[in-house]
C-alpha cells in the first residue's frame, strides 16, 4: 500500500510540475506580446555565426569572421537602412557618430602586435558585448610592449538575433582556438588571460579543461583577470528556453526575446534573447561542476593566480557566488579580490536602500593566507577620496594604501556594465572631450521627462557606465607584468 501511496503521490507531483511550468511558458509568451515588434536584425538565422562543430584553426576563424562582417554590410544596405533611420541607428551605412571617435572595428576581432612583443594577452568580453568592453585596456596592455588578441565570441558584434542561435559551446571553441594561437605566436614569451563578464567563467573552463589534459604550467597564463565576472547568475536563467516550445507559431514568437529595443549603441546589443542568458547558465553548470572535481586533486594547485575586480552592488552577476565558488575553492595567496565598496559618503546614507556589510564583514572573516582580499573604499564618511584596504596574512588590521581616486559627487556606486571602461570612455565615459570641449556619451544622458514614456527604463538610464577608478585597474595589471619583467 505504501508502494502504491508512493506512486500516486510521485506522479501527481510530476503532473503538477508540468502544469506549472506549462502555465509559466504560456504566461511569459503572453506576456512577451507587449514588446515591440522584431525586426530583420532579430532574425538570427539569417546571419549564421561560427560553430564548435566548424573549429579547425584561429586563421579559419578569423577568414570566418571576415565573410560573416561582409554578409552584415550587404544586409544593412539592402534591408536594415530601408527598416529604420535616426542619427544613432547601429545598422545605417558608413560609421556610427560614436565610432568616428577612436580608430578601429571593435565589433570584431583585434589582434593588437607590439614592436618588440614582451609576451601576450588573450581578452574576451562580456554577453551581447564585443571586443570594444576590453578596447581600453587592451591598448594599455599594448603600449607596456604585449601583444593583445581581443576575442569577438561567436553570436557578438552583428545582429542581436544571433544570440538567439549561438550555442555555449561556440564560445568555448573560439576561446581555445584564440588561446592556441596566443601560446602558438608568442610560445617562448609569458601568457595572460583577460576576461569580462562572461569572458571570465570562459577563462575559467579553458584553464580548468587544459590542467583535466595534463597541462603543464607554461601551457597556461601566468595569470588571469577577471572583471565583473559571471561566476552566478539567476537561477532562472536555466529555464530561458522553455518558451521555445511555443516560440514556433507566429503568435508568440517574441517569446524569444527578454527585451526588444532601438539598436542605437554601436558596441552592445540593446535587444536581448534569451537564448543568450540559457546558455551562460550551462556553461556556468558546468564550469561549477569542473570546480567541485578539481578542488581535491592536486592538479588545481597549478590553476594560474586569479585576480579579480568586483562591485559589492551588481545588478547582473552574484558577488556572494563569485566568493563561493571560485574563492571559496581558491588556497593562493598570490590571487586576489579587489571589491570596490558604494560610495560611503554620509550624505548618501540616507537614501541608500542595500548594505553590503554582511559581504565585507563575511570576507574580513575568512583566513586571509588562502588569498588577498582589497577593499577600495571611502577614507572615511567625510571624504570622497578613496583608499585601498588590504587584508594580509597575519596582520591584526588590513593595509590601508591611499589612492589618487575619489568618488564624483554624483556616483553612489559602481555597476556591473561599468568595470571595464574609463571615465573618458568615447562611448560610455561621463568625461569625454572633443578638442577640450565636453561631448556628449551614451554614459552621460541627461534627458528628463515624465514617467513610462520613454522605450528605455529609466533605471537603465541612471546606471553608471564608466569607472571612476579604471586607473586603478590599469595600474593593478601593469604592476604585475612589471613584476614579471623584474624578476
Amino acid at each position: 500500500m505504501i508502494a502504491n501511496w508512493l506512486r500516486r503521490v510521485s506522479k501527481w507531483g510530476v503532473l503538477a510540475t508540468l502544469t506549472a511550468l506549462a502555465l509559466i511558458v504560456g504566461v511569459d509568451g503572453w506576456l512577451s506580446r507587449s514588446l515591440p515588434d522584431l525586426r530583420p536584425w532579430h532574425e538570427g538565422e539569417r546571419l549564421p555565426d561560427f560553430s564548435w562543430r566548424d573549429a579547425s584553426d584561429f586563421d579559419a576563424y578569423l577568414a570566418f569572421e571576415q565573410g560573416l562582417f561582409e554578409r552584415l554590410a550587404g544586409l544593412v544596405a539592402s534591408e536594415f537602412v530601408s527598416e529604420e533611420s535616426f542619427p544613432l541607428f547601429r545598422y545605417s551605412v558608413g560609421k556610427h557618430p560614436l565610432q568616428t571617435r577612436y580608430a578601429g572595428d571593435w565589433n570584431r576581432t583585434t589582434v593588437l602586435e607590439a614592436t618588440e612583443p614582451r609576451g601576450v594577452f588573450l581578452m574576451v568580453h562580456g554577453l551581447s558585448d564585443s571586443p570594444y568592453s576590453v578596447r581600453s585596456i587592451a591598448l594599455e596592455v599594448q603600449r607596456h610592449g604585449y601583444s593583445v588578441i581581443a576575442l569577438r565570441l561567436p553570436g557578438h558584434g552583428t545582429i542581436p538575433g544571433a544570440l538567439d542561435e549561438v550555442d555555449w559551446r561556440d564560445w568555448v571553441a573560439a576561446v581555445k582556438l584564440a588561446a592556441e594561437a596566443a601560446r602558438a605566436s608568442h610560445p617562448d614569451l609569458p601568457f595572460y588571460y583577460l576576461g569580462y563578464s562572461t569572458g571570465a567563467p570562459l577563462g575559467l573552463h579553458w584553464a580548468l579543461s587544459r590542467l583535466a589534459e595534463g597541462a603543464s604550467p607554461t601551457e597556461l597564463p601566468r595569470r588571469m583577470f577577471f572583471l565583473s565576472p559571471a561566476l552566478g547568475i539567476s537561477p532562472l536563467a536555466r529555464f530561458a528556453n522553455l518558451q521555445r516550445t511555443i516560440s514556433h507559431l507566429s503568435y508568440f514568437r517574441k517569446s524569444r526575446w527578454a527585451s526588444v529595443l532601438p539598436e542605437f549603441d554601436p558596441v552592445k546589443y540593446q535587444s536581448f534573447a534569451k537564448n543568450g542568458a540559457r546558455q551562460l547558465a550551462t556553461l556556468l553548470a558546468e564550469v561549477h561542476a569542473q570546480l567541485q572535481e578539481l578542488k581535491s586533486n592536486p592538479v588545481f594547485e597549478r590553476l594560474p593566480p586569479i585576480t579579480s575586480f568586483q562591485s559589492v552592488v551588481d545588478e547582473t552577476v552574484s558577488t556572494y557566488d563569485l566568493v563561493d565558488l571560485l574563492y571559496g575553492t581558491l588556497d593562493d595567496p598570490h590571487s586576489e579580490l579587489v571589491l570596490f565598496d558604494i560610495n560611503r559618503i554620509a550624505s548618501l546614507a540616507p537614501f541608500m536602500t542595500y548594505s553590503p556589510e554582511r559581504l565585507i564583514e563575511a570576507l574580513q572573516r575568512q583566513a586571509t593566507n588562502r588569498w588577498t582580499l582589497t577593499l577600495i573604499s571611502n577614507r572615511d564618511a567625510d571624504s570622497p577620496e578613496v583608499v585601498a584596504q588590504r587584508y594580509l596574512d597575519g596582520q591584526p588590521r588590513p593595509e590601508t594604501v591611499p589612492l589618487p581616486y575619489a568618488w564624483p559627487k554624483e556616483l553612489f556606486s559602481l555597476s556591473h556594465v561599468a568595470m571595464p571602461f574609463p571615465a573618458n570612455d568615447p562611448v560610455y565615459g561621463y568625461t569625454f572631450e572633443v578638442e577640450g570641449i565636453p561631448a556628449r556619451t551614451l554614459g552621460d544622458t541627461r534627458i528628463k521627462g515624465e514617467r513610462n514614456v520613454l522605450a528605455l527604463p529609466a533605471s537603465e538610464l541612471i546606471r553608471l557606465r564608466a569607472n571612476p577608478f579604471h586607473g586603478y585597474i590599469l595600474d593593478t595589471i601593469a604592476r604585475e607584468l612589471i613584476l614579471h619583467d623584474a624578476s
